[in-house]
C-alpha cells in the first residue's frame, strides 16, 4: 500500500501492497492506490508453510506480484497484477520451479477503479509435480466479524500472509520471502476506515480485511496476488492480496479478495481444486 501514480511500464519495478492494477497502456495508477505488496512488519517466513506460493517474474525476470499454486497447473492471483512471463514456484529462489504461461483469465467482473472482483487464473505451460498444492477456504463467513477497535488483541491474530514485496511505503522488492500474522477485520468496519477515501477502492462483500488498528505490518507493493491464510489447522487460502491506502498505516487494513466468493468461478475454469471448509476450527470471538 502506498502512495503512487505510475505508468504501466513502471509496475515491472518491485513494489508491494495490493492494487498493482491490470493498466493498459499509458493508464495510471489511481493517486494512493498501492502496486503490489512485500510484507511490512513481517519477519523470514517457514518456507515449509508455503510450498505453494509463487512468485510473478517479468521479462527480466524480475519479481512483480504474487500468487498461490492452486494445482500443479494452475494458480490464483490479483487481476490487477501484469500479465507475467514466468512463474517461480516455491518460497526458495535456489529450490523453486519455473514455468511458462499457457494462459491468464481475468475475472470478468473485475472493476480496475473499485478493487472489485480481483483475482485472475494463471495456467502453467507444464504441470509442477511434487509440490503440495493449496486448499480453497469455501466458508463464506470467514472469518467472522471483528470490530476494527479490537483487532488490537493478540488473542484475535489468525491470519497469515507472505510475500516478496516491500518492506516499507515506497521500498523495493525482498529477496527473501517474508510473512506475517494479522487479525481479521470485519468488512463493515474495514469500509468505515475508507469510507473517507473513495478513490482508493470500495469494500464489498466479496473482500475480507486484515490488520491491526494501530498498523505496523500489513502486505505492501509487490505482495500483490499473495496469499491470506486461515493461521490455524490446514492450509486454506482465504483471501488474494488487493489494495490499499499505503503500507501498515493505522486504522486502515489491507483488503484481500476473498476466495469463497469465487469457487464457483474458478472451478469453471480449474478442475480437481481442493476445497476446505473451516467452520468446524474456526472459534468465534466475542469481547467482554
Amino acid at each position: 500500500m502506498r502512495n503512487l501514480s505510475l505508468t504501466l511500464a513502471s509496475l515491472f519495478v518491485g513494489s508491494a501492497f495490493t492494487s498493482c492494477a491490470d493498466f493498459e497502456a499509458g493508464e495510471t495508477i489511481p493517486e494512493n492506490r498501492s502496486s503490489a505488496f512485500p510484507i511490512a512488519g513481517g519477519t523470514t517466513a517457514d518456507p515449509h508453510q508455503w510450498p505453494w506460493i509463487v512468485s510473478l517474474r517479468n521479462s527480466n525476470n524480475s519479481h512483480i506480484c504474487g500468487g498461490s499454486l492452486i494445482t500443479p497447473d494452475w494458480v490464483l492471483t490479483a487481476a490487477h497484477c501484469p500479465q507475467p512471463a514466468t512463474v517461480r514456484v516455491g518460497p526458495i529462489a535456489s529450490a523453486a520451479v519455473s514455468r511458462n504461461i499457457s494462459r491468464r483469465v481475468v475475472h470478468p467482473g473485475y472493476n480496475a477503479s473499485t478493487g472489485e472482483n480481483d483475482v485472475a487464473l494463471i495456467q502453467l505451460s507444464q504441470a509442477v509435480s511434487g509440490v503440495e498444492t493449496v486448499s480453497l477456504n469455501l466458508d463464506p463467513g470467514f472469518p467472522y466479524g471483528i470490530p476494527l477497535a479490537e483487532s488490537t488483541s493478540a488473542a484475535l491474530v489468525n491470519t497469515n500472509v507472505a510475500g516478496w514485496g516491500a518492506t516499507v511505503e515506497d521500498g523495493g522488492s525482498t529477496a527473501t520471502l517474508l510473512a506475517a500474522a494479522m487479525p481479521a477485520v470485519a468488512n463493515s468496519s474495514c469500509a468505515d476506515a475508507y469510507s473517507p477515501y473513495p478513490s482508493i477502492g470500495v469494500v464489498f462483500p466479496s473482500n475480507l480485511c486484515a490488520g491491526y488498528q494501530g498498523g505496523g505490518v500489513d502486505t505492501c507493493q509487490g505482495d500483490s496476488g499473495g496469499p491470506l491464510t486461515f493461521l490455524f489447522g490446514p492450509p486454506q487460502l482465504a483471501g488474494v492480496t488487493s489494495w490499499g491506502l499505503g503500507c501498515a498505516r493505522p486504522g486502515l487494513p489491507g483488503v484481500y479478495a476473498r476466495v469463497s466468493s469465487y469457487i464457483e468461478w474458478i472451478t469453471q475454469h480449474v478442475t480437481n481444486a481442493r476445497t476446505f471448509s473451516s467452520t468446524a476450527v474456526i472459534v468465534t470471538v466475542t469481547s467482554n
